[in-house]
């Protein structure tokens, strides 16, 4: 069946143009893919860092953040509150439309399903180690200074303060998912939206600490940086001289996909009024 049989244009990607704009979208957006404490925004906390971060050269010239700011990792029990500081990176990213062949999916992923997309991540972290002798001496003031008697009884406590940080304790994992493109309406708009349906971590045991790891990192993916990524479809749609309109083609029998995913590319279908 042609391309067009069913509307009046398309416009298709190939997988590998999907992916260098992937990657120009996390050089423009860095802070979006790299999370950590205050530490990691100065000069000597950026040395320390699991992955170099690449970022496009406007970035730093706007002044525009490197990394997203977090808390730092509490340390339970502790009073005044102490935490440690922390590093979490997405530091590759690449897609594999259907039906699949830029990469190997782990079996419980495999095959790539028909109109169906995979993702492969590298996911950095590091917790920041205080000095063992700071530990040691920090410790001998917890033992003989206890503030919770000099605080009144509905006085909040202080915000977390991060230990001093000797060294970044690294770790790099590979992250495999699969999912669709999907079009949503959302708030009224219809949008373009990476949804996932899988997701698997390489090599980590036991089991217990595994589906922990993916669940955090699948809530993450889904609640806190695809939909950054999502498309408004009326950016999609357009006017030539007020003459002539072009939107997608609407999802129906003859189209049931728009759009769609096959032979390595992802394409979409218009129609003109």
């Amino acid at each position: 069946m042609p391309l067009t049989k069913n509307s009046d244009l398309f416009f298709s990607v190939h997988e590998n143009g999907f992916n260098q704009i992937a990657k120009h979208f996390m050089e423009q957006r860095p802070s979006l893919f790299n999370y950590g404490t205050e530490y990691f925004t100065t000069p000597r906390g950026l040395e320390k860092l699991c992955h170099k971060i690449v970022a496009n050269p406007v970035v730093l010239l706007r002044g525009n953040p490197l990394i997203t700011v977090e808390s730092p990792l509490p340390i339970f029990n502790t009073d005044p509150p102490v935490g440690l500081n922390f590093m979490f990176q997405f530091s590759e990213f690449q897609i594999d439309f259907h039906p699949g062949n830029l990469f190997g999916l782990p079996p419980e992923l495999n095959p790539l399903e028909k109109q169906k997309i995979a993702l492969r991540l590298k996911v950095c972290g590091g917790i920041g180690c205080p000095d063992k002798q700071f530990i040691a001496d920090y410790g001998d003031k917890q033992d003989h200074y206890d503030v919770k008697n000099n605080r009144k009884e509905n006085q909040p406590k202080p915000p977390i303060v991060a230990l001093p940080t000797d060294k970044l304790n690294c770790f790099c994992l590979e992250l495999f998912a699969v999912g669709s493109i999907d079009r949503k309406i959302i708030s009224g708009k219809e949008y373009l939206k990476i949804n996932l349906s899988g997701l698997e971590i390489v090599d980590i045991k036991p089991d217990g600490l595994e589906n922990s790891l993916e669940c955090y990192l699948k809530t993450l993916l889904t609640l806190g940086i695809l939909p950054k990524a999502k498309i408004a479809m009326e950016v999609l749609a357009f006017n030539i001289a007020n003459i002539i309109s072009i939107a997608p083609t609407p999802i129906s029998a003859a189209v049931p996909f728009n759009p769609t995913i096959e032979n390595d590319e992802i394409a979409l279908f218009f129609n003109l009024f």
